[in-house]
């Protein structure tokens, strides 16, 4: 399992309805509406290996008090340094770590959401399911 944070932050919305997205940026205006979270702490050359090794994964975000978990295809070709992206539909650039989700920015646990507009800590856990 690959594991790293991210904050969330008082410009969240996360209402978009086929992506959602988690940056390294610190800072977030309102309209990135796909991001949930910023500041994030992944490591890129782990996360592009994970992608290229799997077929299926499954995020788990967590934050103290609440839970949401997002499946979908990885895209071998993710090599993003400063941002991930999950997307409802198939289009994959580098950004895109996965597609085919069954999930986007406004179908995550919305109380999830209001903790991360009081830049609450989001965990962030990626498993494969094969």
């Amino acid at each position: 399992m690959i594991t790293f944070r991210a904050k969330g932050h008082q410009n969240i919305l996360a209402t978009h309805k086929t992506t959602l997205e988690i940056t390294k940026e610190k800072s977030l205006t309102l309209k990135g509406n796909c991001i949930i979270a910023v500041g994030a702490d992944f490591n890129p050359e782990e996360l592009a290996k994970f992608a290229r090794e799997h077929k299926r994964a499954v995020m788990i975000l967590k934050t103290k008090d609440e839970i949401d978990r997002v499946k979908f295809d990885l895209n071998p070709t993710f090599s993003d340094r400063e941002e991930i992206v999950i997307r409802l539909g198939e289009h994959e650039s580098q950004r895109t770590l996965g597609t085919r989700a069954d999930k986007a920015a406004r179908h995550l646990n919305r109380r999830l959401i209001e903790y991360l507009k009081k830049g609450e800590t989001l965990e962030v856990g990626l498993e494969a399911v094969e």
